[in-house]
């Protein structure tokens, strides 16, 4: 399931990039999860803050050129009941 959140959290990260056209390098600095009851079945993953990343990517300037973000993945079960959530730090940067 972590690699199912990360692989998540990097691809709406690398939507971003392309819609905003800021070529930006990304690396997972932390991550933290919880499990909250045993995943059966098909679970699903959502992570909401594409907003907050847009918001990120339209903030990078000459001088403000990185940044860290804290992105979180909600695993649910096909009953909806979150099963785990897991939090992944990024860090930022944009290439010259």
């Amino acid at each position: 399931m972590d690699v199912l959140s990360k692989v998540l959290q990097g691809s709406l990260i690398k939507n971003v990039i392309k819609e905003s056209g800021v070529n930006v390098s990304y690396l997972v600095v932390e991550n933290k999860s919880s499990f909250y009851k045993k995943a059966t079945g098909k679970i699903i993953f959502e992570c909401n803050q594409g907003k907050e990343l847009q918001d990120l990517f339209n903030s990078f300037n000459q001088d403000n050129n990185k940044a860290i973000i804290e992105l979180k993945s909600i695993g649910t079960d096909s009953n909806n009941i979150k099963v785990s959530e897991f939090s992944f730090t990024w860090s930022l940067k944009v290439r010259s």
